[in-house]
């Protein structure tokens, strides 16, 4: 077995002649590896890398879940909150209408009974001026009986004329009234 190559430092000055690379492409300080097995020490960090890399990996996953859990748990506390406030407005809205249904209930029967004092008011005053009209006309027969049952041959020439001339009108208006009756 011959000895593996060693890596090689380049800076800008020195060109390897085994590699023939040229010294544009080297940047100073660069470290050149041959290809050659990974040794037991390599291989240990290597899988403690890859081990870090699946851990985070892992966790970044577990965080990604997490905060997908959390969005869902938050989109169906929206969704719960936004159904709950659409049925607090919709009882609001019948709370609404009920209370509309209401004043206009009350409103008719105002109404109602504004119609009823009035009509109790006017069958008042229909009574009232009937009682009026009865007055009047109780004192009117009352003052037709005194006229009629006046006797007027003693009284002078012209109250007698005078009250014969209201005992005809007295006759007229009962014939009258009684052919209307």
């Amino acid at each position: 077995m011959s000895p593996s190559p060693t890596p090689t430092r380049c800076s800008d000055a020195i060109v390897d002649s085994v590699f023939d690379i040229d010294s544009d492409q080297m940047h100073a300080h660069e470290v050149i590896e041959p290809d050659r097995p990974i040794g037991r020490k390599a291989e240990k960090g290597k899988r403690k890398a890859q081990g870090r890399q699946a851990e985070e990996n892992f966790q970044l996953r577990k965080m990604k879940y997490t905060l997908l859990e959390e969005s869902r748990a938050q989109e169906k506390e929206f969704y719960r909150l936004k159904a709950e406030k659409m049925e607090y407005d919709k009882e609001i809205e019948a709370r609404k209408l009920q209370l509309e249904d209401e004043r206009l209930r009350l409103e008719a029967e105002k109404m109602s009974l504004d119609r009823e004092k009035e009509l109790s008011k006017i069958r008042q005053e229909d009574e009232r001026l009937w009682l009026e009209a009865e007055k009047v006309e109780i004192a009117k027969k009352e003052s037709d009986q005194r006229i009629m049952m006046m006797d007027v041959s003693v009284m002078p020439e012209m109250q007698r004329l005078y009250f014969q001339q209201l005992q005809r009108e007295i006759m007229v208006r009962r014939i009258r009234d009684a052919n209307l009756d």
